[in-house]
């Protein structure tokens, strides 16, 4: 039977997943960079691997700018599912699954035919610091629509 401590563990880990979807989807570049550790490294395979917050402001900062004045939410979703997440004290993994759903062409203000843009599986290190879990390391594996990444790269 897991202890009361660790289910309050996996329900932290799991929202703050869901807190990366939702920074990034909703365009909150400073709140995104929160959800890490200092010195963390975000891996995505062939269009980089980005060490520290200042790396990661630089990878993403491309993205979050082709999105000035755009409303929250309107460009796409990273729908996350079928966590599995272990947790052995301060430490933790975890897996998910994901759908990157974008709903316009880059640079465009014409709908997708297919909003389909690729799926993924995101595989995670976690941290608690100070009481709060933060990300260490996330690494995406790309497997649709090509294994390695999409065809038109990771920023739309």
């Amino acid at each position: 039977m897991r202890s009361l401590q660790e289910l309050n563990d996996l329900e932290d880990i799991r929202n703050l997943r869901l807190d990366y979807t939702h920074h990034f989807d909703g365009g909150d570049l400073d709140a995104l960079l929160s959800l890490y550790v200092d010195d963390a490294v975000c891996d995505f395979g062939p269009f980089g691997t980005w060490e520290g917050k200042p790396a990661m402001r630089a990878g993403w900062l491309p993205y979050f700018e082709s999105r000035q004045g755009a409303a929250r939410y309107s460009y796409g979703r990273h729908a996350v599912t079928n966590p599995r997440i272990s947790v052995t004290g301060d430490e933790a993994t975890g897996d998910w699954f994901l759908i990157d759903i974008s709903y316009f062409e880059r640079g465009s203000t014409t709908p997708r035919a297919n909003p389909v843009v690729l799926y993924g599986t995101y595989e995670d290190r976690y941290r608690r610091v100070n009481g709060v879990w933060k990300i260490v390391r996330t690494t995406l594996h790309f497997q649709w629509p090509v294994p390695g990444g999409a065809p038109d790269g990771l920023v739309r």
